[in-house]
């Protein structure tokens, strides 16, 4: 660039004879000479730096069917697993990764990177994970962590987006903001309570069981003993046709049990082992469409509690 303007002002001198006279003319080329290419060189720049930006931000959006799953690999190397029923918005830029679980259920494998952790967020409740392996299921009134690797900590968002510690509610009376963590073999479920502090149930701290919560992704479905309306919200995650508890004798009973997805129709009539009948209106032959009410068998025996196995 400049042997070119060098080579310009030795031709004028040679032209014109007179270099005094020159100075303002040669000065005048130097600035202008060398404003002109200082903002081509920036305008360069900006360009690649915007390709490469665009190049590495990323945003997208995934929505499953019951009984459908979904694996999403994001540029940052992050695995995302859906179960059935579930949405989610992911999007990442150079400085941030962010994944929101909007329902349903979600296995997460996230890459270190301790310049931008990756923050997954459901309501208000903020995850912030590096280097982990954990399950996510979110039911609407509660939400279950079960982490298999590393390490995650709790966040709660504030409206001006900033994040703070969570408030934590030990008793109807008694509530702190305290920082949360949960570890590799947590089993967790995080609620709110009428003031909106967090409500944590540790469930379990057993590698084992916090690996039985993900052996959805391998086709087999295992929940402890889970109050009706909570199992209710699992099996919708896998059943084509809408599971509604549509008995208030009902009310009282807990169910648990491993099933698999495509049996969930003998896994549904097995339930009158513990005093549960199922009504089909409108489903399918292929078990799609329709709602399957679950009501009380009038005159059973059950004691309002099991495991079922299928």
């Amino acid at each position: 660039m400049w042997e070119e303007f060098w080579r310009m002002i030795r031709r004028l001198l040679a032209q014109l004879g007179r270099p005094q006279r020159l100075v303002p003319t040669v000065i005048g080329l130097l600035l202008t000479y060398g404003t002109v290419h200082y903002y081509d060189v920036l305008v360069v720049a900006s360009i690649e730096i915007g390709k490469s930006d665009a190049a590495s931000a990323e945003e997208l959006t995934r929505d499953t069917q019951p009984g459908q799953s979904d694996t999403v690999q994001l540029g940052s190397g992050d695995v995302l697993r859906l179960n059935g029923n579930t949405a989610i918005h992911a999007s990442s830029t150079p400085k941030s990764r962010q994944v929101a679980l909007e329902r349903g259920e979600l296995y997460a494998e996230v890459v270190q990177d301790y310049r931008r952790p990756l923050h997954l967020t459901i309501g208000r409740l903020v995850v912030v994970v590096l280097g982990t392996e954990l399950n996510i299921l979110a039911l609407g009134d509660a939400t279950e962590f079960a982490l298999t690797a590393g390490r995650a900590r709790l966040f709660e968002q504030r409206e001006d987006g900033e994040l703070q510690d969570p408030e934590v509610a030990y008793s109807q009376t008694s509530h702190a903001r305290e920082a949360v963590f949960v570890d590799a073999g947590d089993v967790v479920d995080i609620a709110h309570d009428a003031n909106g502090a967090i409500v944590i149930t540790r469930k379990a701290h057993d590698m084992a069981e916090a690996q039985a919560r993900a052996r959805w992704r391998e086709g087999v479905v295992t929940f402890p003993t889970e109050p009706l309306e909570r199992a209710v919200k699992i099996m919708n995650l896998y059943s084509r046709a809408k599971v509604v508890v549509d008995d208030p004798a009902l009310a009282g009973i807990k169910l648990g049990g491993t099933f698999r997805p495509n049996e969930m129709r003998e896994y549904l009539q097995s339930l009158k082992e513990v005093g549960i009948k199922v009504v089909r209106d409108n489903v399918g032959t292929d078990g799609s469409g329709g709602t399957i009410y679950l009501r009380h068998v009038e005159n059973s025996r059950a004691k309002g509690r099991g495991r079922l196995r299928h």
